[in-house]
């Protein structure tokens, strides 16, 4: 108990010395403490951040980056044993439309199209947390404007 409470004592000694020390230099620390804050704020707020957004966001002016060529196409791969396949390139059967009637979109060559004044599509399954996997393609050439180029989203 005696080896407990000189240990306290000590402690406490230390803890005194240590806010005598930080009060008596104080003085000499802000100043270093100042010079670092406005070393920081100079160099947030330098030429050099302000370059990584030189254009508007969406902007049509921005450079293109250059296309990927995919390489040559490859036979499907099937889905995973535990996948549930929401369009098997035959059908609508797993979807509704928001009013729970059939799908109304059109199927053609395995793949799905809008028909348009149709509304949205919704699967009949509910589903929580997914790994998705989805494919689409634009129309070639693209014909309208903006959005109405083929928009996948």
């Amino acid at each position: 108990m005696e080896a407990i409470t000189r240990n306290a004592e000590v402690g406490t000694r230390n803890r005194w010395r240590a806010l005598r020390r930080l009060t008596c230099c104080s003085a000499f620390r802000v100043p270093r403490s100042a010079f670092g804050l406005l070393a920081l704020l100079a160099l947030a707020f330098s030429p050099a951040s302000s370059l990584a957004q030189q254009w508007p966001v969406h902007s049509l002016d921005r450079p293109r980056p250059p296309v990927v060529d995919p390489g040559p196409e490859r036979a499907p791969v099937p889905p995973p044993a535990d996948a549930i396949v929401l369009f098997d390139g035959k059908d609508l059967t797993q979807w509704q439309s928001q009013d729970s009637t059939p799908a109304k979109w059109v199927v053609r060559n395995g793949y799905v199209e809008v028909a348009p004044h149709t509304g949205a599509i919704m699967t009949k399954r509910g589903l929580g947390d997914v790994q998705l996997h989805v494919e689409w393609a634009a129309p070639t050439p693209p014909k309208g404007e903006s959005q109405e180029r083929g928009n996948s989203g």
